[in-house]
């Protein structure tokens, strides 16, 4: 009967001890941040815009006026416009540092904008 009694508490005390030993839960440095650009669509009517990859997470995306259409290509995201289309896009992005330990800039992830505008919200 004693054992039946002692069971229990030993198995909580095992599970217990098990538990105090996980490592502790770390995210990689992050910068959140909103954006505005604006694009010039080209000749051939698309619109390249990067998809979430090793330095940066698309957290939301809005694009004025609305695309006609999109496709998934490689490590890009097209929408389809008419050709010389103004296209204003918005959104937020969490950007990662790159290989070399350097923030990467807005404008080099969106190399095909006219004009950028960003504001870190945080530094993680």
């Amino acid at each position: 009967m004693l054992a039946n009694r002692l069971l229990p508490a030993a198995l909580i005390a095992v599970l217990a001890s098990g538990c105090s030993s996980l490592p502790d839960k770390s995210w990689p440095a992050h910068r959140d941040t909103a954006f505005t650009a604006r694009f010039v669509v080209g000749d051939d009517g698309l619109l390249a815009f990067p998809t979430t990859g090793p330095e940066l997470i698309v957290r939301e995306l809005r694009l004025e006026p609305a695309p006609r259409g999109e496709r998934f290509a490689g490590d890009r995201r097209w929408f389809l416009f008419a050709a010389g289309t103004t296209v204003t896009a918005r959104g937020r992005l969490r950007i990662y540092r790159d290989r070399h330990g350097h923030w990467p800039s807005i404008d080099r992830l969106l190399p095909h904008a006219r004009a950028t505008r960003s504001g870190d919200d945080a530094d993680r």
